[in-house]
C-alpha cells in the first residue's frame, strides 16, 4: 500500500505541530516503536489478513520515513 496524499500531508501536518516540541531523537524513538510494534502485527498474522496489512503498512511507513 502506498500512501496517499492525504496520509502525508497528515503526517507532515502532525510533526510540523508537534515537532517543536520533540527534537530529533524523540522522533527516531518514535520511529522505532512503529517498527517494534508493526514487526510484532506481521510475526503475529497468521490467518489474520487485516493484522498482516497493518504490520505491512507500519513497516512501509518506517522505511519510506
Amino acid at each position: 500500500m502506498l500512501p496517499t496524499l492525504g496520509m502525508v500531508r497528515a503526517r507532515h501536518r502532525f510533526m510540523g505541530t508537534f515537532g517543536r516540541a520533540a527534537d530529533g531523537a524523540t522522533w527516531v524513538g518514535a520511529g522505532g516503536w512503529a517498527l517494534v510494534l508493526a514487526t510484532a502485527m506481521l510475526s503475529n498474522s497468521d490467518g489474520n489478513p487485516r493484522m498482516f496489512a497493518v504490520g505491512e503498512f507500519g513497516i512501509r511507513q518506517v522505511l519510506e520515513g
